[in-house]
């Protein structure tokens, strides 16, 4: 049915976003509220069901668009709030969540103001300052993707720095640390 892929790619992409958000909020060490995060997401599914089933393309975009940075809203609010401060590199991907919540908002409202711009059917082409939005958001979320990476790596990276200068039972710097210190306060 016409509805079906549709539906299929908008729950593939929810379900990469709640994936996100688990493996984020897992790396942030904030508890999750597995409620909280499978009742937005049947919401987040009711919508894009509803969406699926619209009869103009322009509505489905709509709600398939809005529904989207719905979901990502509450990821860019915690991940600026617990994040900014833990590694630098999670500050891009606070950057790139909210535009990524952005640019769902503004191809919603795209869709909402102009929908003649979003063809007659779906996969019918759009003009390209249509397209941008959808384009710019899924490179942030992209983004959002490698700014984790990157943040897991300096958390290790910093991690091995600390097991290599200081002693495991003491806390207080090993040997080549504190000569390293001396020599330079000495310089």
């Amino acid at each position: 049915p016409s509805w079906a892929a549709p539906l299929a790619s908008q729950l593939a992409l929810g379900s990469g976003v709640a994936a996100l958000v688990l493996a984020l909020l897992h790396f942030l060490h904030t508890e999750v509220n597995h409620l909280r995060l499978m009742a937005s997401f049947g919401l987040y599914a009711a919508l894009a069901l509803v969406a699926a089933l619209a009869e103009r393309p322009a509505t489905r975009i709509a709600l398939g668009s809005i529904s989207f940075a719905v979901l990502l809203l509450p990821l860019a609010v915690s991940v600026q709030r617990h994040g900014w401060k833990a590694e630098r590199a999670l500050r891009p991907v606070v950057l790139l969540l909210w535009l990524a919540v952005a640019m769902g908002l503004l191809r919603g409202v795209q869709a909402l103001v102009w929908p003649e711009a979003f063809g007659a059917s779906f996969g019918a082409p759009t003009p390209w300052p249509f397209s941008l939005p959808l384009l710019v958001g899924l490179l942030a979320l992209l983004g959002v993707s490698f700014g984790y990476v990157l943040a897991a790596q300096e958390r290790a990276h910093n991690r091995l720095k600390r097991l290599a200068s200081r002693d495991a039972l003491t806390g207080l710097v090993n040997r080549r640390q504190y000569e390293s210190r001396r020599a330079r306060a000495l310089a």
